[in-house]
Parts: structure tokens; sequence; C-alpha cells
């Protein structure tokens, strides 16, 4: 670790135990598209689905967060391999649930006979509807089917994959203590001296954000409207002062009725080391 470098993943992972986690987590995925398939049999309302798969969404990203943490991943790629398998597998859990029930067959052997599973999804946004307002499939003030069913088929199968963009990248890692280190967030209010000072200072080397007032949460920032603020995310390990990476974004505070945001964002600096005074500023903010 050099001040003033920046962090990038090494691309290792332990094998056994990611190969566990990935395992566990295929199950996990099943049960949750198992779960979503009989939920939204149960009570098959637009609305509610898209509610229903969120909420499933959610889960999945964190058992993709979970596992990657258990196997001490630090690959980008197998982490967006992994996202894509418990997604896919969710989405396709769900509808073996719909190819049991309609058959009468069991639901692991749905999960094994993926050419009839895949026929039945075919079959299934062909010929059947969704009622948006109301229960039932075949009742209702008003009904999907045909190419909008599939269109939002497509959809849902779309939102089963977000988590693969949720948690892309593996938590930072500190190859030398062997431990995952622990995201934090902070943001302030800055003046245009400020950001002068920023821009002129050696890399990684920030210790005059001591200077500042922080908030731990956006929604907590003054509400002054069109003023200059930034956003800080560190990552840094519990008990050690001396490890630190930063990424630093400049935006300007707009709010919108009761809430406040930043807009027109711009990354000043990302994944950069920062020696211990910097951090010491961060940790004590």
């Amino acid at each position: 670790m050099t001040i003033g470098t920046n962090y990038s993943f090494s691309g290792k992972f332990e094998f056994p135990r990611l190969l566990i986690g990935t395992l566990i987590g295929i199950a996990v995925a099943i049960g949750l598209g198992a779960l979503y398939g009989f939920l939204s049999d149960l009570n098959p309302i637009i609305y509610l689905n898209i509610l229903i798969i969120a909420v499933i969404a959610a889960c999945i990203a964190g058992s993709i967060k979970i596992v990657s943490e258990f196997g001490k991943n630090r690959n980008v790629t197998v982490n967006i391999i992994i996202g894509l398998l418990f997604g896919i597998v969710a989405w396709y859990s769900g509808w073996c649930f719909y190819l049991a029930k309609y058959f009468g067959i069991n639901f692991f052997s749905a999960l094994f006979q993926p050419v009839s599973s895949i026929d039945f999804i075919i079959l299934f946004s062909k010929f059947q509807s969704i009622s948006i307002g109301r229960f039932g499939r075949s009742s209702g003030s008003l009904q999907l089917s045909g190419i909008v069913l599939q269109l939002f088929y497509l959809v849902e199968f779309a939102i089963f994959l977000i988590p693969v963009f949720i948690v892309k990248k593996p938590s930072y890692y500190n190859e030398e203590l062997n431990r995952f280190y622990k995201e934090d967030q902070r943001f302030a209010i800055v003046t245009d001296e400020f950001l002068n000072k920023f821009n002129e200072a050696l890399p990684g080397q920030y210790k005059f954000l001591n200077e500042l007032t922080f908030y731990k949460k956006i929604k907590d920032l003054p509400a002054m409207g069109g003023a200059p603020a930034i956003e800080l995310e560190f990552n840094h390990l519990d008990g050690v002062n001396d490890h630190g990476i930063l990424t630093l974004k400049k935006g300007t505070v707009k709010i919108d009725k009761k809430n406040v945001d930043l807009q027109k964002t711009k990354v000043l600096v990302k994944d950069v080391y920062i020696d211990q005074e910097t951090l010491a500023a961060l940790l004590n903010s």
C-alpha cells in the first residue's frame, strides 16, 4: 500500500470456500424463486408482483455479498458470474413452481427438466393473462396478455438480474492483513476555497478534511439549494488507523420537496490510498 496510489482488486479468491458458499447460495436462490412463484400465484396483481420481485432481488444481492465475502473473493468477474447464476436460478425456480403446480409434478423434478420448463414459459406467456387491478388471472379491470405480458415477463427477468449491478464489485480487501475493509460514507457542504485546496493537495493527503462539518446521511445536509457539496466513500479497517481508501465526488445540493440530494456529481478521486491523518479526520467526524 502506497499513499496516493489507487486500490485494485487482486483477482484472488479461496476456491473451496467460494464453491461451498456458491452451492449454498444456489439453494437459497432456488428457495427465493419458489417463494416468488408461490406468492405471485397466490396474489398475481402486477403492482404487487413488482414489489415482491424487488424484495427477492434485495435478498439475492445480500446473498451475493455474503457468499463473496465467505469465499474471500477479490475478483470482479467471479462476482458477476455468481450474481448472474443466483439471479437466473431464482427466476428459473419461480417458473418451475408454476410448472409443478399446473402439471401436478414434484417441484424438484421440474427443476431438472430445463427443456420442459422453457417450453412451459413460452406457452404460459403466450396464452396466459394477468390482472392489473384485482386478484385473479382471468378476471379484473384490465388484463395483460400476449406481447404486453411477454414484455412484462422480460422486465421481470431483468429485475432478477439487477443484484448483479448492485454488488458487481466485491468488498475491498487488505491483502497484507487478510481482512475485508469496512465501508463508510460522509457528506459535507464545501466552499470554492476548500475545493482549490483539495485540487492542490498531494494525492491521498487530505488532512484538512477535519475543517469540514460532516453528515453521515445525505438527508442531513443543510437545505442549501445550489451549494457545492462533496460525498466521501471511504474504506477502513476496524482498529487500524493507517489503512484507508477514499473515493470523493463533488456535486451541487438539490432540494426536492423534503428530500436533499446531490446533482451534477463529478468524481475527484477514486479508490485512492489515504494517509493516517486523512483517515483520522474521517473517522473522527
